[in-house]
């Protein structure tokens, strides 16, 4: 849902549901989940990244850490998302 253009403009009007959803992505992120989970939550963190300024840091951080032992949908998710923070970023990102 997050995801979707017209429910993205939505929650974006409600500060306190943007607020409780990057921060439960952040959590299904972090905490071991199934992989389609995760990648869900990796999606999500990026699509928001506009709005909330160190989630690009903290994501790139994040997916760079756990890339090396997860597996090979995540990695590949992973690559794409770091290729674009990366080219996004004013300070080069590891």
């Amino acid at each position: 849902m997050s995801q979707d253009p017209y429910y993205f403009s939505r929650i974006k009007q409600a500060p306190k549901k943007s607020n409780s959803l990057v921060e439960r992505a952040l959590e299904l992120l972090t905490e071991p989940h199934k992989v389609a989970v995760q990648v869900y939550a990796m999606e999500t963190l990026f699509r928001w990244r506009h709005e909330f300024k160190w989630i690009k840091e903290h994501l790139a951080n994040l997916i760079e850490s756990q890339m090396e032992w997860k597996t090979a949908a995540y990695k590949a998710r992973s690559k794409r998302l770091l290729k674009t923070l990366k080219k996004e970023s004013p300070f080069p990102i590891k």
